[in-house]
Order: C-alpha cells, then sequence, then structure tokens
C-alpha cells in the first residue's frame, strides 16, 4: 500500500497541530485501505481529525461517565434556579399574605372599638402588636382602648412612644387632647375641643366619650348627665353614650336605673361584653342570681381563658343559686393560681360558712381582710361568723372599724353630692377624699384623689407631704425626695 503524499502528511500535521489540545501519535492513526493519490488527502484528514477530536480526553462524549455528570450539572443549575425562583415568590406570597392578615386583623380591632368592646378589641389588635408594635396606627389605636378602658398611665407611655418615633403629628396631638380630658383636666382643654366639635370633626365622637369620662372622674353628675342627654336625643342607640350613661346612673348610687341602661344596651348589641358583665355584677349585688346566671355563662364561653373577677363573679352567682359544690370547686381554682385575691378568699369563706366549717370560713375571711380591710362587706361577715363562734372581743373589734368605715363612706358621699358638685375644682375637697381612702386601706382609691388635687393645684403642700410619707414607707425614695422639694416650696399649710 502506498503512503499518502508528502503534501497529505504535511496537511496531517497541519490538522494534528491546529488542535493544540489534542496531541495524537503517528503509529495511533488508522491506516487509509486503498484511497487514491490525488483524494486520500481529505478523507484522511477528516477521519483522522474527527477520531482525533472523538478519542481527545477533554471530550465529555468520549469518556465514560463525563457526558452524563455535564447533563447532570446542567440539570442541577436548573433545579437551583427553580428552587430560588420558589423561594422568592413564597417570601413575596409570605409578605402578601402577612399583610392581609394584619390589615384584617386591624381592621376587626377598630371595628371592636367603635362599637365599644374593649376586651374583644384587645384580643383582634394583640396579634397586631406582636407582628408590628411601633406602627403609627397600632400605637394610636392602643392608646385610645388603654384610654377607654381606664388604664391612662398605660395610654401615656404609648403616646410617648408614639411621640419619640414619628414627633407631634394630628393625631397624636388630639389624642393628648383626650387624655388630658379622660384625666378630668375637663376646663383645660375645653375650649380646643369645643371648637372641634363645632367645627364637626371626624372624631366627634372620641371627644364626647372622653369629655364625659373626664367628667364623671371629677362626680361632675350635672353636666355629664346635660352632655349625655343631647348625645343620646342626637343618636338613641350610640353604645357609647348609652354606657356612660348605665355608669352615672351607678355613681350616684341608681342602681335600678343603671341595670335598665345596661340591658338596652345588650339587647341592643348582644355582644357587647363590658355592658353585659356590669349588668351581670348589678344583679349579683342585689341578690337577683337567675337573672345573672345566662349572662355570666355567656361571657365564660367568649373569654378564654377566664379573668379571675370573671370567675369569681360566677362562684357569687352558684352561691346564690344554692350550687355550692360548683362554687366552692371554682373558687378553689382560682386560690390555686391566686391564693391572696381577696374576693375569692371572701366568697370561699361564705361557702365554708354555709357548709357549716366555721373555723375555715373564720381563716378565709381573717385572711380577705387582711389584705382588703376597706371592704365593708368582708368586714360584716368576718365580725358576724366570729360573734357566732364565741370570739365575741375580735368581733367587737370589727364592728367598731365597720362603724369607723360607715361614717367615712357617708362623709365621701356627702363631699361628692355637696361640695365636689359646686367646686369640682377645688384641691381641698380631693385631698380630703383621699386621706378618708387612705385612712380605709383603699390604697388605689387614696393616689387616684391625691394625683387629682395636684392637676387641680400642682403645688398643693398637704398633698405632697402625704405622698411624701407614703412613697417613703413604700421603699420609694426617687418619689418621696420628689414630694419633699415640692412641699418645701409650697406655702404653709396648703392652698
Amino acid at each position: 500500500m502506498a503512503p499518502p503524499d508528502e503534501s497529505c502528511a504535511n496537511q496531517v500535521g497541519t490538522s494534528a497541530s491546529a488542535g493544540s489540545e489534542r496531541i495524537v501519535a503517528a503509529e495511533d492513526m488508522p491506516t487509509p485501505s486503498a484511497p487514491s493519490s490525488s483524494a486520500s488527502c481529505v478523507p484522511v484528514s477528516n477521519s483522522r481529525e474527527n477520531k482525533i477530536a472523538s478519542s481527545s480526553p477533554l471530550s465529555c462524549e468520549a469518556t465514560p461517565g463525563v457526558g452524563p455528570c455535564r447533563r447532570r450539572t446542567r440539570g442541577w443549575q436548573r433545579v437551583l434556579i427553580a428552587a430560588l425562583l420558589l423561594a422568592g415568590l413564597a417570601g413575596g406570597g409570605w409578605a402578601v399574605w402577612d399583610e392581609w392578615q394584619f390589615r384584617t386583623r386591624f381592621a376587626q380591632a377598630r371595628q371592636e372599638a367603635e362599637r365599644g368592646h374593649t376586651q374583644a378589641a384587645i384580643r383582634a389588635l394583640d396579634w397586631c402588636v406582636q407582628r408590628r408594635p411601633d406602627q403609627r396606627e397600632v400605637l394610636l389605636l392602643s392608646a385610645q382602648i388603654a384610654r377607654r378602658s381606664g388604664h391612662l398611665e398605660s395610654a401615656e407611655t404609648l403616646l410617648d412612644h408614639y411621640w419619640q418615633l414619628y414627633g407631634d403629628e394630628e393625631p397624636l396631638v388630639l389624642e393628648r387632647l383626650l387624655l388630658q380630658a379622660a384625666r378630668g383636666e375637663v376646663d383645660a382643654v375645653a375650649p380646643r375641643l369645643r371648637e372641634r366639635l363645632q367645627h364637626q370633626d371626624a372624631n366627634s365622637r372620641q371627644i364626647k366619650e372622653a369629655w364625659i369620662s373626664g367628667l364623671l372622674a371629677r362626680f361632675r353628675w350635672g353636666e355629664a348627665g346635660q352632655y349625655l342627654t343631647d348625645w343620646l336625643a342626637e343618636s338613641p342607640e350610640d353604645p357609647w353614650a348609652l354606657y356612660l350613661f348605665a355608669r352615672l346612673q351607678e355613681q350616684r348610687d341608681d342602681l335600678e336605673g343603671a341595670k335598665e341602661y345596661y340591658r338596652r344596651l345588650v339587647e341592643l348589641d348582644p355582644e357587647h361584653d363590658e355592658a353585659r358583665q356590669r349588668l351581670a355584677q348589678l344583679l349579683v349585688q342585689t341578690r337577683h342570681g337567675e337573672e345573672a346566671e345566662p349572662h355570666v355563662r355567656v361571657l365564660l364561653t367568649r373569654w378564654q381563658p377566664p379573668p379571675r373577677e370573671l370567675q369569681v363573679l360566677w362562684a357569687k352567682t352558684l352561691i346564690l343559686l344554692g350550687r355550692l359544690d360548683e362554687a366552692q370547686a371554682t373558687l378553689d381554682a382560682v386560690l390555686t393560681e391566686h391564693p391572696h385575691y381577696p374576693p375569692a378568699l371572701a366568697e370561699r369563706g361564705k361557702v365554708a360558712l354555709f357548709q357549716e366549717q366555721p373555723q375555715e370560713a373564720i381563716r378565709y375571711l381573717a385572711e380577705a381582710v387582711r389584705l382588703d380591710p376597706g371592704d365593708l362587706a368582708i368586714r360584716h361577715q368576718y365580725a358576724t361568723v366570729l360573734s357566732q363562734h364565741g370570739r365575741e372581743t375580735e368581733a367587737a373589734e370589727q364592728r367598731k372599724m365597720i362603724q369607723q368605715l360607715e361614717a367615712d363612706g357617708e362623709r365621701i358621699k356627702a363631699l361628692i353630692e355637696g361640695p365636689l358638685q359646686r367646686e369640682p375644682n377645688n384641691a381641698a375637697i380631693h385631698h380630703e377624699i383621699g386621706m378618708i381612702a387612705l385612712r380605709a386601706g383603699q390604697i388605689t382609691e387614696a393616689l387616684r384623689w391625691f394625683h387629682s388635687a395636684l392637676r387641680i393645684d400642682p403645688q398643693h403642700t398637704p398633698t405632697h407631704r402625704v405622698l411624701m410619707v407614703y412613697y417613703e414607707e413604700t421603699g420609694q425614695p426617687a418619689l418621696a425626695a420628689r414630694h419633699r422639694a415640692l412641699a418645701r416650696q409650697g406655702p404653709e399649710g396648703g392652698r
């Protein structure tokens, strides 16, 4: 067989050198069978180049396992890209879902607040607070609910936090005015609130509610009654107005009138739990257990877990109905979690007395009196059981305390119905009521009246002095020092 001519050899060499990454030995190249001299160059060269290419160690197709590996690599790349796309879509979907959840729950909280459903509003808002505690609308609605439920210090803390984040925006300015009004400083904010009402401000209901709440806090019954009468003339079924009118009747000791307003509100809005609770409490207080029972049962199904106040109310209802075993079980459960809760101790003592367990009754009632010395009803029960079981000396001491508490109660009632109605901004009257409450052991009530006196007259010396002593005795030296300094600055004897 004739070898290829020189030109073919040169072309082969050129072809081999052109594939710089492919080095093939001459002896490894196949020999063509019988090509013609003129035709042998191109086929041989192409065949060898193809062979070289196919036999190169860098060729994925010729190396066992390399081709499938590259295909698998491309497959994993596609999977990774798809996974990233899905993750992005999932993240975006979660953000959309979270925003929808927030808006839905916040709208529910606002709607419940508008209807006067404070507890329901708190439950709906709690989810929003956990997710976005610093959002404008969350902070503002939280402060509004705190104000309307009587937690004025909490409301102020929330508004201060709002100011730190967003400054003096218009919603904050209005809410501060409403908080000031609710505290009883009605006269200080009356001009600005009255101007807003005259211009039919979009927040007119909130302004009326805060204004009247402040009047009730100062026991200014005549003004509160007039404003509520006008409000109900415009909106006879407004839940805020009806609830405030019932509270006014309670303050005036018109329990039957208060019950009628609460009944009306519950009939108009069966989901108004606050009105239902107050109605049930008054029914139990006036010994109407059968009417109270369904109302308390409804509240127990709605408030989960039920607060201790509601559980004790249920126990009181059961006692009125003669279901002592159920009442005992309820009270024992409360005392397991709250062993020093005076209302539960007092009712547990009552159950023991009905069950002819005098020593148990005395033990529970004695502890209740120690923890809540200003509760007349508990002292009456305690004195009675002591007398019945021959402990006359102790019973006499309790009767003496009862006489003092009754005299204090009559004095407070006289001050509220007389001088306070004529002079609602007389700091000395507020101070005297605070002193009576303090002597009775009603610390929270006493502090409320003392702070009310200082809002009227920030330099009222007698009030600063009594607060100085109170804070010293309760281990609060910073507050004690503050009131000591203010007492020294004020005129002798107060104003």
